[in-house]
């Protein structure tokens, strides 16, 4: 029987015993398709997986609904985490900004750097510089970084840097950093 790839493919679960069994529709050509039986020792299935990455600040401007970054000013915000062990590929750090109802848009750069013990905390550099993203009311995923060398067990440090005071920056309110949003696909 010839190797057929899937490329989308929906499971409520995700780990099969040896004899369990998966019935997939497999496309075959003009339309048609044919049910095949795949035993669970013969698949595995990478999920998608997130986590929430906390942010540091010493300043006493935190509130319920995140730090401030105050309009007018240059303020950075960091934070840090570990490449999970489950980490298989595609793993992307956003910061997670709270407008407070305000629009416009914001200039940023935004710090994405990584390293594994014995290496510089900033081996795999990926910093985006002088970015301007329009903001909308409510929550906002922004400085979309794709971690190309990530390695399982890495560390990665954080840092937003809002750029209020530049010209480009025209929300002209504060707005709130909730933390950083990570995703990735996991081998199991």
């Amino acid at each position: 029987m010839a190797n057929v790839e899937i490329n989308e493919l929906s499971v409520e679960h995700t780990t099969l015993a040896a004899n369990d069994l998966l019935a997939v529709d497999v496309p075959i050509g003009g339309g048609e398709y044919e049910l095949r039986k795949i035993k669970g020792q013969n698949l595995k299935l990478a999920r998608s997986r997130s986590f929430h990455v906390p942010y540091y600040d010493n300043d006493q401007d935190q509130y319920l609904y995140g730090v401030e970054l105050a309009d007018g000013v240059s303020r950075q915000v960091t934070g840090a985490f570990q490449i999970p062990q489950d980490y298989q590929g595609t793993m992307k750090v956003y910061a997670i900004i709270n407008p407070a109802g305000n629009t416009g848009n914001m200039k940023y750069w935004f710090s994405v750097r990584q390293g594994g013990v014995g290496e510089a905390y900033n081996a795999h550099d990926y910093t985006i510089s002088d970015q301007v993203e329009a903001i909308a009311a409510g929550l906002n995923l922004i400085g979309e970084v794709s971690l190309a060398q990530a390695t399982a067990g890495d560390f990665v440090t954080l840092g937003l840097v809002r750029l209020g005071g530049d010209a480009a920056d025209t929300i002209n309110a504060a707005v709130y950093l909730l933390g950083f949003y990570v995703t990735y696909t996991a081998d199991n």
